[in-house]
């Protein structure tokens, strides 16, 4: 850097030639860079370290992939006939019978759920209302049985985690899950495990490594969520 007359380039090109070999498919020639750039990391960088590892790993996983391909079919799932100018933020529980997801309005970003009978998908459900949000709530996840959603609660400088309950046949509004999964620092992401024991999230806290890190929370007998640790 600073110096016209180099004509070498960075270390980070081999990272970059890597990526680009693996999105090419040429997963050969992505390891041998990625190995290549190994070299001029700093030992003492394991952050640096541990994305080349997982780069590779990825490497191996794409072979897998192609040699064992997976059928399956893209559509439209048609029944749900809305009029927003955008769908995001797409979940579906894992039991496959409730869909949640935001919809964009003129004057503010819904959340929407739709339930299914048989093989159809009924009217979505716009719940921005009964879980009272004021537009800055995204959903981010459903539990296995669709019963409990996660929200991203967005304000000016930093997000939350809340948690909606289905029960008596409506949602109920919104409630912060709280220390220690929340902080003063920015929640965005989250998920649980299928038996509703765990969250996973993202958090940029200062426990963090590499700025948003996944952190995981074991709920704990008295109802509460556990220490987080960082994964």
């Amino acid at each position: 850097e600073g110096k016209f007359s180099e004509e070498n380039a960075p270390p980070d090109a081999l990272l970059y030639l890597g990526n680009a070999y693996r999105v090419n498919m040429e997963i050969d020639k992505a390891i041998e860079k990625y190995n290549e750039f190994a070299k001029y990391i700093d030992p003492k960088d394991k952050t640096l370290q541990t994305f080349v590892d997982q780069q590779i790993v990825s490497c191996g996983n794409a072979l897998v992939g192609t040699t064992n391909p997976v059928e399956y079919k893209v559509g439209n799932l048609g029944q749900l006939q809305e009029s927003h100018s955008s769908v995001y933020n797409m979940l579906i529980s894992g039991d496959m019978k409730t869909l949640a997801f935001m919809g964009k309005n003129p004057f503010y970003n819904g959340v929407y759920v739709a339930t299914k009978d048989g093989e159809v998908w009924n009217k979505p459900m716009n719940i921005t209302p009964s879980i009272a949000s004021d537009g800055n709530m995204d959903v981010v996840a459903l539990s296995h049985d669709g019963k409990v959603m996660l929200l991203a609660v967005t304000e000016e400088f930093t997000s939350n985690i809340y948690s909606a309950v289905y029960e008596n046949n409506r949602w109920n509004p919104t409630v912060s899950l709280g220390k220690p999964v929340n902080s003063k620092y920015y929640e965005a992401n989250a998920a649980l495990s299928p038996d509703g024991k765990s969250i996973y999230f993202s958090s940029n806290r200062k426990e963090s490594l590499g700025g948003m890190d996944i952190f995981v929370s074991d709920l704990q007998d008295d109802g509460t969520w556990g220490a987080p640790v960082n994964m």
